[in-house]
C-alpha cells in the first residue's frame, strides 16, 4: 500500500500522487509501474524506459534487458543445428540423385518437378532452423517467420499437388473419365503457386 505523507519527500523510485479532499501539502508516494523510474526526490511523474531496457528492482534507474536466446554454444542448439544441416545435406543428395537420374523411368513417373521443388523447400526448412539459433538481429528477426512461412507453405503445397496428381491420374484411367486433361505437371504447378500466392 502506498504510504501517505504531509510533509516527508517522496524517495527516488517513487511519485506523487494527490489525496483526494486533502490539501496540495499532503500526497501519498506511489511506487512506478514496471518498466518506469523516477530519479529524483519528489518526482511528479515516473519516466518509461526505453525499449531495450528495463527498471531496476529500486525503480530509481534503467537497466538493459536480458536476451534469452538459443546460442550455439549450448548443447540443445549445437544439436538443432547438427540436425537441420545433417538433413539439409541428405535433401541435396537425393536432389542431385533425382537430377542425375531424371531420365529414367522411375524419376519422370515420381514427377521429376514437383519433387525437386519439395526436395529444394525441404532443404530451406531444415536451414531456417539456423535463423532461430544465435543472438538475434532485427533482419534475422524479420526474416525468421516470412521465411519459413513461405518455404513451409511451398512444401506443403508440393505434397499437396503430388497427392492430387495421384487421385487425378488413377480417376483418369476409368472409361469416359472427364480428369485425362488435367493429367500432367501443369495442374500441380498452378497449384503450388495459388498457394504459396494465398500465404
Amino acid at each position: 500500500c502506498p504510504i501517505s505523507q504531509c510533509n516527508e519527500p517522496c524517495v527516488p523510485g517513487y511519485r506523487k500522487s494527490k489525496i483526494e479532499g486533502k490539501p496540495l501539502s499532503c500526497y501519498k508516494c506511489v511506487s512506478c509501474a514496471e518498466g518506469e523510474i523516477s530519479n529524483t526526490t519528489d518526482a511528479q511523474s515516473c519516466i518509461r524506459c526505453s525499449k531495450d531496457e528495463m527498471s531496476n528492482k529500486e525503480k530509481n534507474g534503467c537497466i538493459p534487458k536480458n536476451i534469452n536466446f538459443l546460442s550455439y554454444e549450448d548443447m540443445l542448439g549445437a544439436t538443432l543445428s547438427f540436425i537441420s544441416v545433417i538433413c539439409s545435406i541428405a535433401c541435396a543428395v537425393i536432389l542431385g540423385i533425382f537430377i542425375k537420374y531424371r531420365k529414367t523411368p522411375i524419376v519422370r513417373a515420381n514427377n521429376r518437378y514437383l519433387s525437386c521443388l519439395l526436395l529444394i523447400s525441404l532443404m530451406l526448412c531444415f536451414l531456417c532452423t539456423l535463423l532461430f539459433i544465435g543472438r538475434p538481429t532485427q533482419i534475422c528477426c524479420l526474416l525468421r517467420q516470412v521465411t519459413f512461412g513461405v518455404v513451409f507453405t511451398i512444401s506443403v503445397s508440393s505434397v499437396l499437388a503430388k497427392t492430387l496428381t495421384v487421385i487425378i491420374a488413377f480417376n483418369a484411367t476409368k472409361p469416359g473419365s472427364k480428369l485425362k486433361k488435367y493429367v500432367g505437371t501443369q495442374l500441380s504447378i498452378i497449384l503450388v503457386i495459388v498457394c504459396s500466392l494465398g500465404e
